[in-house]
């Protein structure tokens, strides 16, 4: 029998330290990553983890505005959450009773009780999410595997090798810096992988509007499966029609849902890039996923340089979601401030349907790591 959800404390660990290989755009490079693990406690002795890491310079807040969102939550005053009985609108409403609004302090919130639902239920999150519910038995519930796309970094010849070994079968390009460049590196890329790998540029909104004109026309003919954000969404009629799809990522209002709705029947996006510990957790994802959809586009779930708690939880949303493009979920430079452990959904260059209940994550808490852990509440 299902067991009921109830809170009862919780506690909070700040984790800083230094990323062990690049992470940039064009616009900012990432030397330091610094987020906040949250773990639920329930009457059970369950724990539930959440992770709050907004990205400097990306996200809409900041990790003492997460900070204090999270210290101001009374966690035993929290409703009773029942797995079997509208377990995600009943997670949405606590957490905004609550004022957790600012996205990555939610994302922390929402991902815990999840977490917490998932191991009273019995049952992996990604089908919790899924709404499958604990009556259909993790077994009968398996997902598609959802491939990765790996972003390539230094060498970008030798990176895309060696992620093509390991079974990469889609690869991102940062550009924006020298867009020119980048392009003649693009080409290069197109002729050592052929047509057999999936290739895909994100700018960051970086381009000006007539390089990005000129740019997209060149790539066009390279094949890309889309562009993330040439130029920013109030720039981007100048470049319509594009000759290369275009995907939405941090342009999408991370409060406002009106906006995917306005960008996608203004024309020009066929693709949505999600991140849920952008946008607030994968419960408002779920939405916008469905509306991309209804819309004519296509969501491709991605993240912030975060730690294995939010990356758990992104990847669970993946697979959650109807079968889609790759997602932007590769194990990456974000990871390496946290202990080193294998995520449950995690196989060769794809995410895997698992029974692992909630998460399948042991306390990261007690395992430390290489970056500096305090208690913070």
């Amino acid at each position: 029998m299902t067991e009921v959800v109830r809170p009862v404390a919780a506690r909070i660990f700040e984790v800083t330290g230094t990323l062990g290989a690049d992470a940039s755009n064009a616009s900012r490079a990432w030397r330091e990553r610094r987020g906040l693990l949250l773990e639920i406690c329930d009457r059970e002795g369950r724990i539930g983890q959440g992770e709050a890491s907004p990205l400097p310079g990306f996200s809409s807040d900041t990790l003492a505005e997460a900070r204090a969102d999270l210290l101001g939550v009374d966690w035993a005053g929290l409703p009773d959450l029942d797995p079997c009985d509208g377990l995600l609108d009943d997670i949405g409403a606590a957490l905004s009773a609550a004022g957790l609004n600012a996205p990555a302090a939610r994302f922390a919130a929402e991902t815990a009780l999840l977490d917490l639902a998932g191991q009273a239920a019995g049952l992996p999150v990604h089908v919790v999410l899924a709404g499958t519910g604990p009556g259909s038995g993790a077994g009968g519930s398996r997902r598609p595997a959802v491939p990765l796309a790996a972003l390539l970094t230094g060498d970008l010849l030798a990176s895309a090798a060696e992620r093509v070994e390991e079974g990469y079968g889609c690869l991102k390009v940062k550009v924006g810096r020298a867009p020119a460049e980048e392009l003649a590196l693009l080409g290069a890329l197109r002729v050592e992988l052929g047509d057999g790998v999936l290739l895909r540029a994100d700018a960051n909104g970086s381009l000006d509007a007539e390089v990005a004109q000129g740019w997209l026309q060149s790539a066009a003919d390279l094949g890309l499966e889309f562009v993330e954000e040439p130029l920013p969404l109030a720039r981007l009629p100048e470049v319509l029609p594009s000759p290369v799809p275009i995907a939405i990522d941090e342009s999408l209002d991370t409060g406002d849902d009106s906006g995917l709705a306005a960008a996608l029947e203004a024309g020009g996006y066929r693709y949505v890039v999600l991140k849920p510990a952008y946008h607030g957790g994968a419960l408002r994802c779920l939405r916008l996923a469905a509306e991309a959809r209804s819309l004519g586009a296509l969501p491709v779930v991605s993240h912030l340089l975060g730690g294995p708690v939010a990356l758990a939880a992104a990847a669970e949303l993946a697979l959650a979601l109807p079968p889609g493009p790759a997602a932007g979920l590769a194990p990456h430079a974000g990871l390496s401030t946290w202990p080193a452990l294998e995520l449950p959904a995690y196989g060769r260059a794809e995410i895997l349907s698992h029974d692992r209940p909630g998460l399948g994550l042991p306390p990261l808490a007690s395992l430390g790591g290489p970056g500096e852990w305090r208690e913070v509440g």
